[in-house]
Protein backbone atom coordinates (compact mmCIF):
# COMPACT_ATOMS: atom_id res chain seq x y z
CA UNK A 1 0.00 0.00 0.00
CA UNK A 2 2.90 2.63 0.52
CA UNK A 3 4.39 1.90 -2.37
CA UNK A 4 1.33 2.43 -4.08
CA UNK A 5 0.98 5.58 -2.67
CA UNK A 6 4.47 6.51 -3.30
CA UNK A 7 4.35 5.99 -6.77
CA UNK A 8 0.67 7.67 -6.79
CA UNK A 9 2.10 11.09 -5.67
CA UNK A 10 5.30 10.40 -7.50
CA UNK A 11 3.15 10.56 -10.31
CA UNK A 12 1.64 13.76 -9.79
CA UNK A 13 4.21 16.00 -8.49
CA UNK A 14 6.41 15.17 -11.73
CA UNK A 15 3.20 15.92 -14.00
CA UNK A 16 2.60 19.28 -11.90
CA UNK A 17 6.30 20.15 -12.57
CA UNK A 18 5.83 19.41 -16.52
CA UNK A 19 2.95 21.19 -16.47
CA UNK A 20 4.40 24.33 -14.63
CA UNK A 21 7.34 24.47 -17.01
CA UNK A 22 7.06 28.35 -18.36
CA UNK A 23 8.59 29.47 -21.43
CA UNK A 24 7.18 33.13 -20.80
CA UNK A 25 9.38 35.78 -19.34
CA UNK A 26 6.63 38.08 -18.25
CA UNK A 27 6.78 38.99 -14.52
CA UNK A 28 3.13 38.36 -13.69
CA UNK A 29 1.47 36.46 -11.10
CA UNK A 30 1.50 33.02 -12.83
CA UNK A 31 5.16 33.03 -13.26
CA UNK A 32 5.88 33.58 -9.99
CA UNK A 33 3.23 30.39 -8.97
CA UNK A 34 4.96 28.88 -11.45
CA UNK A 35 8.65 29.12 -10.18
CA UNK A 36 7.27 28.77 -6.65
CA UNK A 37 5.59 25.15 -8.04
CA UNK A 38 9.54 23.98 -9.71
CA UNK A 39 11.18 25.04 -6.03
CA UNK A 40 8.84 23.07 -3.51
CA UNK A 41 7.33 20.28 -5.20
CA UNK A 42 11.06 18.62 -5.46
CA UNK A 43 12.05 19.11 -2.03
CA UNK A 44 8.16 17.32 -1.12
CA UNK A 45 8.81 14.45 -3.50
CA UNK A 46 12.02 13.87 -1.67
CA UNK A 47 10.35 13.95 1.56
CA UNK A 48 7.50 11.74 0.43
CA UNK A 49 9.54 9.70 -0.43
CA UNK A 50 11.38 8.92 2.29
CA UNK A 51 8.20 8.42 4.74
CA UNK A 52 6.78 5.97 2.04
CA UNK A 53 9.76 3.84 2.60
CA UNK A 54 10.22 3.93 6.31
CA UNK A 55 6.59 2.99 6.29
CA UNK A 56 6.89 0.20 4.17
CA UNK A 57 10.15 -1.15 6.03
CA UNK A 58 8.12 -0.66 9.01
CA UNK A 59 5.39 -2.53 7.29
CA UNK A 60 7.72 -5.12 6.13
CA UNK A 61 9.42 -5.88 9.69
CA UNK A 62 6.06 -6.43 11.52
CA UNK A 63 5.16 -9.48 9.82
CA UNK A 64 8.21 -10.93 10.68
CA UNK A 65 7.62 -10.63 14.45
CA UNK A 66 9.86 -7.74 14.36
CA UNK A 67 9.13 -5.44 17.62
CA UNK A 68 8.15 -1.83 16.04
CA UNK A 69 7.80 0.41 18.97
CA UNK A 70 11.05 0.02 20.13
CA UNK A 71 12.60 0.52 16.49
CA UNK A 72 10.40 4.10 16.68
CA UNK A 73 11.93 4.95 19.76
CA UNK A 74 15.48 4.15 19.12
CA UNK A 75 14.76 6.14 16.02
CA UNK A 76 13.81 8.81 17.95
CA UNK A 77 16.81 8.85 20.52
CA UNK A 78 18.97 8.51 17.44
CA UNK A 79 17.55 11.26 15.98
CA UNK A 80 18.61 13.61 18.84
CA UNK A 81 21.65 12.08 19.04
CA UNK A 82 22.20 13.27 15.58
CA UNK A 83 20.72 16.01 16.16
CA UNK A 84 23.23 16.97 18.33
CA UNK A 85 26.32 15.93 16.37
CA UNK A 86 24.83 17.94 13.18
CA UNK A 87 24.19 21.14 14.57
CA UNK A 88 24.96 23.03 11.61
CA UNK A 89 23.20 20.52 9.29
CA UNK A 90 20.10 21.10 11.48
CA UNK A 91 20.71 25.03 11.29
CA UNK A 92 20.93 24.73 7.37
CA UNK A 93 18.04 23.00 7.41
CA UNK A 94 16.05 25.40 9.58
CA UNK A 95 17.22 28.10 7.64
CA UNK A 96 15.72 25.93 4.08
CA UNK A 97 12.44 25.75 5.53
CA UNK A 98 12.46 29.92 6.79
CA UNK A 99 13.25 30.35 3.05
CA UNK A 100 10.76 28.69 1.38
CA UNK A 101 8.39 29.95 4.28
CA UNK A 102 9.20 33.30 3.16
CA UNK A 103 9.68 32.85 -0.13
CA UNK A 104 12.50 34.55 -0.55
CA UNK A 105 13.86 33.78 -3.86
CA UNK A 106 12.62 30.57 -6.61
CA UNK A 107 14.29 28.39 -9.22
CA UNK A 108 15.27 31.03 -12.16
CA UNK A 109 15.71 34.51 -10.52
CA UNK A 110 18.91 36.26 -10.34
CA UNK A 111 20.04 36.79 -6.78
CA UNK A 112 23.69 37.83 -4.95
CA UNK A 113 24.61 36.62 -1.94
CA UNK A 114 28.03 37.83 0.05
CA UNK A 115 30.46 36.97 -2.68
CA UNK A 116 28.52 34.78 -4.75
CA UNK A 117 25.61 35.88 -7.43
CA UNK A 118 23.75 34.27 -10.25
CA UNK A 119 20.61 32.57 -11.54
CA UNK A 120 19.07 30.03 -9.11
CA UNK A 121 18.70 26.20 -10.67
CA UNK A 122 17.97 24.82 -7.94
CA UNK A 123 17.06 24.91 -4.25
CA UNK A 124 16.88 22.48 -1.60
CA UNK A 125 16.76 22.45 2.42
CA UNK A 126 20.21 22.29 2.37
CA UNK A 127 21.59 24.04 -0.34
CA UNK A 128 21.06 26.54 -3.37
CA UNK A 129 22.78 25.98 -6.63
CA UNK A 130 23.64 29.29 -8.06
CA UNK A 131 24.65 29.59 -12.18
CA UNK A 132 27.33 32.48 -12.42
CA UNK A 133 26.11 34.89 -15.52
CA UNK A 134 29.77 32.90 -17.26
CA UNK A 135 28.48 29.52 -16.96
CA UNK A 136 29.78 27.93 -13.72
CA UNK A 137 27.31 25.89 -10.99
Amino acid sequence: MPILFGALSKTVIDRTLVAAQSTDQADSEETRYRARIRTLLPILRNVMFFVVVAIAVMMALSPLGVEIGPLIAGAGVLGVAIGFGAQTLVRDIFSGVFYLIDDAFRVGEYIQCSNYKGTVESFSLRSIKLRHHRGPL
